[in-house]
């Protein structure tokens, strides 16, 4: 199953640290305000490691790239967690050849419009204090609480009508489903909203949305987000799949989200059976018959309260 790197950095002379979890191929150093230190951070950060004032628990397997570095460093035969600033990653080329390498990289940028998928956990805010930094995880879509069940009315899913997560609402019994048919689409659908609503979002790739999702939250203090990384991962943590997916020897920091590791870990554990997974296709008949099972998870108990419902 997934793993996580852990990307720490210790400044001798002021004895502070930084430290990052690295969930997926892509994370985001952001500040909520300009002028709060990010490029200052890349600029210290670099002269400090060249200078042995600053040391970094990934040793060589850790570079901070630039707009003449990237290419050479993109070629590094072991995987390398590169530091970057986004906007060398925007360039068309650059781009395609990060998503196609076997590193992982860190983007520091400079607005709250992200431009890569990252994983909701993956979005990291940073700030200037008075001896070095501090950095801390941004602030999460507002989640679903299990007191609040009982008063969910409406439901807004990422993907299509009778697709993956709208099709098992509809089979356990959810009403009032709307489908918003892609991420980017959700929050055209909690527009003026006022109502309970929980949406169900592959937060491992919220990254893109999650200004503006934010943002309809704060429109409507009553919308809440179901707590998993995709449809795919609640499935594949299931009680009848657990054991298969974990034994899976797919990498997903090969995947440019963790929501797409997932669908290939499903379709790989299913392949064959009455439960293969094709993505963007209807689930079989198989999995119409075991919601209970499928919803047997710390992902799924919520879902499982709805069914009790």
């Amino acid at each position: 199953m997934t793993e996580s790197i852990i990307l720490k950095f210790e400044h001798r002379n002021q004895d502070r640290n930084i430290e990052f979890e690295l969930l997926s191929k892509f994370t985001c150093i952001n500040g909520k305000n300009s002028g709060e230190g990010k490029s200052e951070f890349l600029i210290e950060l670099e002269q400090g490691i060249q200078l042995g004032e600053i040391s970094c628990n990934l040793g060589d397997y850790f570079a901070i790239a630039d707009a003449g570095s990237i290419n050479a460093l993109l070629q590094l035969p072991h995987r390398t967690v590169l530091m970057i600033d986004e906007t060398v990653a925007l360039q068309s080329e650059v781009q395609k050849k990060m998503q196609q390498s076997k590193h992982v990289f860190v983007c520091i940028t400079r607005a709250m419009g992200l431009h890569f998928d990252y994983h909701m956990k993956g979005i990291y805010h940073i700030y200037r204090t008075d001896d070095w930094f501090l950095v801390e995880r941004a602030k999460p879509l507002p989640m679903l609480e299990e007191h609040r069940l009982s008063i969910l009315d409406d439901a807004v899913t990422e993907s299509r009508k009778l697709r993956s997560e709208h099709q098992m609402l509809s089979e356990i019994g959810f009403q009032n489903i709307t489908a918003a048919c892609g991420r980017d689409e959700i929050e055209k659908k909690l527009r003026n909203t006022k109502g309970d609503i929980i949406v169900f979002a592959d937060l491992s790739a919220i990254g893109k949305a999650y200004r503006l999702l934010m943002k309809r939250c704060q429109q409507n203090e009553n919308i809440r987000f179901y707590n998993y990384d995709s449809f795919e991962q609640l499935i594949c943590s299931s009680t009848l799949f657990k054991q298969k997916s974990e034994k899976s020897r797919l990498d997903s920091f090969s995947f440019l989200t963790l929501e797409r590791y997932y669908e290939k870990v499903l379709e790989e554990i299913t392949a064959g059976t009455d439960f293969q997974y094709e993505h963007g296709k209807p689930l079989s008949k198989a999995y119409s018959a075991h919601w209970h099972e499928l919803l047997e998870s710390e992902s799924g108990k919520a879902l499982k309260e709805l069914i009790k419902r």
